[in-house]
């Protein structure tokens, strides 16, 4: 009797680890597949890896900025009581609702959806770009369709074509690559990484706004 009683609490302490280890194999595919999400997704190196990405491409549209106006400066002659007028009234591209507008929407909602800030800004840099490349056909992507956004790699070749430094033309495609980061990976983006990619993209809109 005590033998089979032994056997018996034997059998009751494998049961569960036997049954775990079972329901773990039979659901591995499932629990792997959730563990590679939360590490791509939600873990902290995720938001630093895109943050780390906005952060330079913004410090290069700074240098970029810089390097415009410098170019504006030294191209002017100003007479001694001049001073320079405010962007609002020289822009060929709208402050209102259509134009910088939105991006200090955008601004305004890194904090309640970075995802969302993003998404808005480059929404608003494609579609401006697309208003500068329409005053040169000859420059149009091949592929480009009315009323349709243009693949952004082909974008950017085209604005290269009617003007665009080089170096613009960089800041705009590792921007392209971010927003297709921050739309395939919904936590990675921080408010702060968000609004640096939206002011990257303002920097962006007063280069079109240089072009032809």
């Amino acid at each position: 009797m005590e033998i089979a009683e032994l056997v018996l609490k034997y059998v009751e302490a494998l049961v569960w680890p036997l049954v775990t280890i079972g329901l773990i194999w039979g659901l591995r595919r499932h629990i792997g597949g959730a563990i590679g999400r939360m590490t791509r997704l939600e873990t902290p190196a995720g938001s630093i890896e895109f943050a780390m990405g906005a952060r330079e491409v913004r410090d290069e549209a700074e240098e970029l900025a810089a390097a415009t106006a410098e170019r504006r400066e030294s191209g002017a002659e100003p007479g001694p009581e001049a001073t320079a007028p405010e962007p609002e009234e020289t822009s060929r591209i709208s402050y209102g609702p259509s134009g910088f507008e939105e991006f200090r929407e955008a601004r305004h909602m890194v904090e309640a959806s970075p995802v969302g800030a993003v998404i808005g800004a480059w929404n608003t840099l494609q579609r401006l770009s697309m208003d500068v490349l329409q005053r040169h056909p000859d420059a149009m992507p091949a592929f480009f369709r009315p009323g349709m956004p243009a693949p952004g790699h082909e974008v950017g070749r085209a604005l290269a074509k009617v003007g665009m430094s080089e170096r613009a033309v960089d800041v705009f495609d590792r921007l392209r690559k971010l927003r297709n980061t921050a739309v395939h990976g919904m936590e990675a983006v921080t408010p702060t990484a968000a609004l640096d990619f939206v002011d990257s993209c303002l920097v962006l809109a007063r280069e079109l706004d240089e072009l032809p």
